[in-house]
């Protein structure tokens, strides 16, 4: 591991810390998903950051539907947020 990828992995960490504080913390639901989403995003960047160290091209799949996932999560539930109106 080069300094560069123990950079990108620190980032990527800190990435999630502040997702993670984005949900636990007091906010609106609209607030809750996006920290969500970026959690997953953040995921998704982890096992792309560990698939460039280590050379295990075989975990680029599940970043793709973690991505995906994503999206469609979040699309999902800001149409419900929408259909039930702001509280």
């Amino acid at each position: 591991m080069n300094w560069i990828d123990a950079v990108a992995m620190g980032a990527v960490s800190l990435a999630g810390v502040a997702a993670i504080l984005r949900v636990v913390r007091r906010g609106t639901l609209a607030d809750r998903i996006v920290g969500l989403d970026a959690l997953l995003m953040t995921v998704a960047a982890g096992v792309v950051v560990f698939v460039s160290t280590s050379g295990e091209v075989r975990f680029l799949p599940f970043a793709l539907v973690v991505t995906l996932l994503g999206f469609v999560a979040t699309a999902t539930i800001a149409h419900f947020v929408e259909q039930k109106g702001p509280e």
